[in-house]
């Protein structure tokens, strides 16, 4: 199951669970979740959480939210991909672009 579906899921549980009434509005089909990853282990046993617009005080008593985890996930991830599709477009670039055509080009620019 995907992390935001299952924190989503998991949100939905506790506020049931902590019977927060009408306090925070429950995560339907649909909507926008965010999520945080949190430390393990936990009084629930879970390694993420969802929320729908703010994150529950009441969730602060029991999730510590991990950071290194989040930052690897979710930053540190990104910036890999970017800097490979990078490397990619730069190693397709040299291959299309033989250093002996690179001369030619040059040579046919100062005629």
């Amino acid at each position: 199951m995907p992390v935001h579906a299952k924190s989503a899921y998991f949100y939905n549980q506790l506020l049931e669970k902590l019977g927060t009434g009408n306090k925070y509005e429950e995560i339907s089909s649909g909507d926008k979740v965010r999520f945080m990853y949190v430390e393990t282990p936990n009084k629930y046993g879970l390694q993420s959480i969802g929320f729908k617009y703010e994150y529950p005080e009441e969730f602060e008593e029991i999730f510590k939210i991990d950071y290194e985890k989040m930052f690897d996930k979710i930053l540190y991830q990104s910036i890999a991909r970017f800097m490979i599709t990078l490397i990619g477009i730069f190693v397709s670039r040299r291959k299309m672009f033989k250093p002996s055509s690179l001369i030619y080009l040059h040579k046919l620019q100062y005629k």
